[in-house]
């Protein structure tokens, strides 16, 4: 039999380790993504480390995408990484190299994550680095990735010149803003970006469930004298496709299960959890809840009906899709014509005919995101 030189041997090797780190970049230790403890920490005499001059670098996720139960809490780990590295660092460069998805809910979080960071550490800045030309089933992720990024404003925001618009005609045409009140005139202006086929009945009722999302993240999100949550902003996204609108409203407050006690007597908790048939007292179960709230802090007239406002939008859309993700709880409610399965992690809410599903994660989304979808066909009447 021939012998094999060392030189083989270590080549073989080589390809062999290189395949088992593709295949942990993918995978990963239960999808958590680990971040290099020498960007994490000041480095001093105790901890004898060699200071390291280079820009601290962390991987985004392969798919930066909290639909699924298990990239939720991937994405999780992914921001609490994030806050910790920005505590001992100036520079912090996001890598997009491994990363070949990224879904509207999802680049919404990431971009005012790093936006409150901006805010938080006025020496913080950013950079990022976009996948590289791939192969096969991957091929034209640099293209939809970059694109992405440039729709949403995120080039703009870290002050990363731009190349030159990528088209790309496969995939959504996303519109993004911020702000600290609860503006109409910037809600509107987003949705009158919508194309010109969507009623003006559709848009009005898309502009009704924005702004309690907007009025809610300014008045409840972020208590006074909480200084983590000091500034009261709110991002929105919308996002057009051949068919469908999604709109997506954004705060980094402390969250609905956290405001819902505070806000609301215990009388009127236990009522409406009889009501609805909620025997724990989860995040998910808290944000069920909430959709069912009639009262308000703030006590004024033109207010009071949040949750019932949002929810509606079930009911006037037969096709519409609502959900609401805060902390480590999730709750989701269709319209009575929706098509689809129940998500993947998902338990179904008994007496509900299959259309109000609820989940648990490990992982703390640090905030409340509230996602509408509506078919396009649906809104145009």
């Amino acid at each position: 039999m021939k012998k094999r030189s060392s030189y083989k041997a270590k080549h073989e090797m080589r390809a062999a380790l290189k395949r088992a780190a593709r295949r942990n970049r993918s995978k990963g230790r239960s999808g958590v993504i680990d971040v290099n403890p020498i960007y994490l920490r000041p480095f001093n005499g105790e901890l004898k480390a060699r200071k390291v001059h280079a820009d601290a670098k962390i991987q985004v996720p392969a798919k930066l995408d909290l639909y699924s139960k298990q990239n939720f809490d991937v994405l999780c780990k992914f921001i609490s990484n994030l806050r910790e590295m920005a505590k001992y660092n100036e520079r912090i460069i996001l890598c997009f190299r491994h990363t070949h998805r990224i879904t509207a809910a999802a680049a919404l979080r990431m971009l005012a994550e790093v936006e409150h960071l901006q805010t938080s550490y006025g020496n913080l800045s950013f950079g990022c680095s976009i996948p590289p030309k791939r192969r096969g089933k991957y091929k034209n992720a640099d293209k939809v990735i970059e694109a992405i990024l440039q729709q949403i404003g995120f080039f703009k925001l870290i002050g990363q010149p731009e190349r030159a618009p990528t088209k790309q005609t496969d995939i959504a045409r996303w519109k993004q803003l911020s702000g600290i009140l609860a503006d109409g005139s910037l809600a509107g202006n987003l949705l009158n970006s919508l194309p010109s086929s969507i009623s003006k009945q559709s848009k009005a009722q898309l502009y009704k469930g924005a702004i309690e999302a907007m009025a809610n993240s300014v008045d409840h999100a972020y208590p006074e004298g909480d200084l983590e949550h000091s500034e009261n902003r709110w991002w929105m996204l919308v996002g057009t496709t051949s068919d469908k609108i999604t709109l997506i409203v954004c705060d980094l407050g402390v969250g609905i299960p956290v405001t819902l006690p505070q806000k609301h007597p215990d009388s009127l908790l236990k009522s409406i959890f009889k009501i609805c048939g909620i025997l724990g007292n989860g995040d998910a179960d808290l944000i069920h809840a909430s959709t069912f709230i009639k009262r308000s802090r703030t006590n004024q007239t033109h207010r009071g009906k949040g949750g019932a406002d949002i929810r509606s939008i079930t009911e006037h859309f037969p096709s519409a899709l609502l959900s609401i993700r805060s902390n480590r709880g999730c709750y989701v409610v269709a319209g009575a014509e929706r098509e689809g399965d129940m998500p993947d992690g998902y338990r179904q809410i008994p007496d509900t005919d299959g259309r109000e599903w609820s989940a648990s994660y490990n992982g703390s989304i640090r905030g409340t995101l509230i996602e509408w979808t509506v078919s396009l066909k649906e809104l145009e009447k």
